[in-house]
């Protein structure tokens, strides 16, 4: 059965793409959506939003709190981000 309010995560620096997948696969397997919380985060590499994309044809995943180079991103790879302010990318 699928969550009706989606789960917020949210990854710190430190985390490692192996433990941002694995937690990601996780929750989109038992949810119509995510929520990722990147006030921690000041960017993202290149296989972690590959890994989002790929994800996001799973469950709906959307980025809060991030960076204008994680929006960039983000935009890049067709996901939704939005920034601190309040404003969606």
């Amino acid at each position: 059965m699928l969550a009706l309010v989606p789960p917020v995560i949210s990854p710190d620096a430190s985390v490692t793409l192996e433990e941002f997948t694995a937690t990601v696969d996780e929750f989109a397997q038992h949810n119509a959506a995510i929520i990722i919380d990147c006030v921690d985060l000041r960017s993202l590499s290149v296989a972690a939003v590959r890994m989002l994309e790929r994800a996001s044809a799973r469950t709906n995943i959307r980025l809060t709190n991030a960076s204008p180079i994680v929006c960039l991103l983000a935009a890049t790879f067709g996901l939704a981000a939005q920034r601190p302010n309040g404003l969606a990318r």
